[in-house]
């Protein structure tokens, strides 16, 4: 298969729908597939697990007229097809049903829709405790469920074409409240772009792809790629019609569940009085009022990216991310898996700048997805706007001490680098990282990033007066190249934020300089998750994503103190 489909643009898509492999699929095909709501279509489901194990059946069935034999090598066939799929989620899922009810047909027993789903889920469970803990694991099962009680409510039988239609089209609906939940987003045409994929994915697209498995029906794999070629032409047309997803706050849980409610309405049956009231319950999701500070306040999230830093900073009107998170494997990155998901958790919309510390991989990582998502108004660095890590970016303005803006009564300044530090060559890129000093009412802030002693020393020199922090992030992720005691006696914080990565193989933060700093309220992001602050004239309210979210098998953050005082700093 692999080599009658080498060299085909949607080769790999077929691949994956046949054996489960996606790991040839490229990530402008992957951005396509979820722009338009039909990423879902492309794995392994329960559809290509139940065709396989009734064409099984049903070549058994013409060398044996037992049932049972039939079912029992339906099953087989179904097993090993989810072993080939890597037992993923939805193929555990269906393997369950198909389990369940070939158990039941041997005991002559009838089981109903209801009782077969909770069984399997049961099963599922058995097999993988921890696959409660997956999004995947209730985005299969929901939606199976929301099949279920949509196909209850139909009166007469239909073809089979029908039945898998209407389930996967009210499957999509359904599960846009939990999707929004959970990713933030939601697309404009998903339920256009289903329509058009669902039937030509599940009942063109894979039987032919089956089908040329079988030799001497090769031809049936090239009928199934010129069909998928047709397709994603369609879908890619779509999304240039239709614009980018819409980008929706993280719902609270009451807002899900009136959701959720107002779906079940929808999908009642039809002479339910009132069933379109159900749209009432939907419009929390685009309706909720966006979280945001008071003029004057601003809201510092720093984020868990690992060994690596990512920061965003909201004030009342205006959102300032400060570095972008470092790569992750050649495919995948910080700003695509952890900034862009909290900037739609947000609900941020738009971006007002980019202020790009330095040009290291664990600071500057995420920078090209980021703008992939959002579009730059400007980006503010200490590289050179000939460097190509910022092409493609049409403001680039270079950090230089002295700059200074004001948003929202909240009073953003670059402390370093100098012009002349810019051109020196004796200094690492590290040295050259841009410092940000942030004032709220009476509060400061400083993010530093990476720079080390001899940055910290020609800032002791130029600026004594401005260093002095109430939060510090602490820089260059705690190494003991950074945070020297001169330096700490100016800043003199009461909270110091460590962005390091879980066991990094820096060793991060650095023992002593864990020591220097414990007298303040020391926080870090591999022991308590994203750290949001939110900082009004003279208050500071710290929540971690582990006090809120615990799991028993990560770092546990230590409670927070009670700083009333200010601590002094000691050498």
């Amino acid at each position: 298969m692999r080599d009658q489909l080498k060299g085909q643009p949607w080769g790999p898509v077929l691949i994956a729908l046949v054996i489960g492999d996606q790991s040839a699929i490229s990530p402008a095909d992957w951005q396509l597939f979820w722009a338009t709501g039909v990423g879902h279509l492309i794995s392994i489901s329960g559809l290509h697990i139940t065709m396989l194990a009734g064409l099984v059946a049903k070549v058994t069935g013409l060398l044996s007229p037992s049932l049972r034999i039939r079912w029992l090598t339906g099953w087989l066939g179904a097993s090993i097809y989810a072993l080939i799929a890597g037992f993923s989620l939805p193929t555990q899922r269906t393997l369950a049903m198909i389990t369940v009810v070939t158990l039941a047909h041997f005991q002559s027993r009838l089981l109903p829709p209801s009782t077969l789903l909770l069984l399997s889920a049961a099963l599922t469970l058995t097999g993988d405790p921890f696959a409660s803990l997956s999004p995947s694991f209730w985005l299969s099962f929901g939606a199976v469920s929301w099949m279920v009680y949509a196909g209850a409510h139909q009166t007469g039988r239909l073809p089979f074409w029908k039945q898998e239609i209407h389930s996967q089209w009210a499957a999509t609906w359904a599960m846009a409240p939990l999707l929004i939940w959970l990713f933030g987003q939601v697309s404009w045409i998903s339920p256009m772009a289903n329509a058009l994929a669902i039937p030509l994915v599940s009942l063109g697209v894979v039987p032919l792809s089956l089908l040329g498995l079988i030799p001497g029906l090769g031809f049936c794999l090239e009928m199934a790629h010129a069909l998928m070629t047709g397709t994603a032409w369609g879908l890619a047309w779509m999304v240039h019609q239709s614009g980018p997803p819409l980008d929706l706050p993280t719902p609270g849980l009451t807002v899900l569940i009136v959701a959720t409610l107002g779906v079940g309405f929808l999908l009642a049956p039809r002479g339910l009085p009132g069933r379109w009231a159900g749209c009432l319950g939907l419009l929390g999701l685009v309706a909720s009022p966006l979280p945001r500070p008071d003029m004057g306040g601003l809201w510092l999230d720093l984020l868990d990216v690992g060994q690596g830093l990512a920061v965003v900073l909201r004030t009342a009107r205006h959102t300032l991310v400060v570095d972008t998170g470092p790569r992750i494997g050649s495919e995948q990155d910080a700003g695509e898996r952890v900034v862009i998901p909290a900037l739609r958790s947000f609900g941020v919309r738009h971006l007002d700048g980019l202020l790009l510390s330095h040009g290291d991989l664990d600071h500057s990582g995420g920078l090209h997805s980021l703008i992939n998502a959002y579009p730059l108004p400007w980006i503010l660095s200490s590289l050179p706007p000939s460097n190509p890590l910022l092409r493609g970016i049409p403001h680039r303005l270079t950090c230089v001490a002295g700059m200074r803006w004001n948003w929202d009564g909240v009073d953003f300044e670059i402390l370093y680098p100098d012009p002349e530090d810019l051109s020196d060559p004796t200094l690492r890129s590290n040295d050259r990282a841009c410092v940000l000093r942030l004032t709220v009412g009476a509060l400061h802030v400083l993010l530093p990033a990476d720079i080390e002693a001899r940055s910290e020393q020609a800032l002791l020199e130029r600026s004594p007066e401005k260093l002095h922090a109430d939060v510090l992030v602490v820089p260059h992720h705690g190494s003991k190249t950074s945070s020297t005691p001169d330096f700490l006696q100016a800043v003199t914080p009461r909270w110091s934020l460590f962005s390091v990565g879980d066991h990094n193989r820096f060793k991060h933060p650095n023992p002593q300089v864990w020591m220097r700093y414990g007298e303040t309220e020391r926080l870090r992001t591999d022991q308590c998750g994203d750290i949001e602050l939110h900082l009004t004239d003279h208050r500071v309210q710290v929540d971690v994503e582990r006090a809120a979210f615990p799991h028993y098998w990560e770092s546990r953050c230590p409670p927070l103190k009670d700083l009333t005082e200010a601590p002094i700093m000691r050498k």
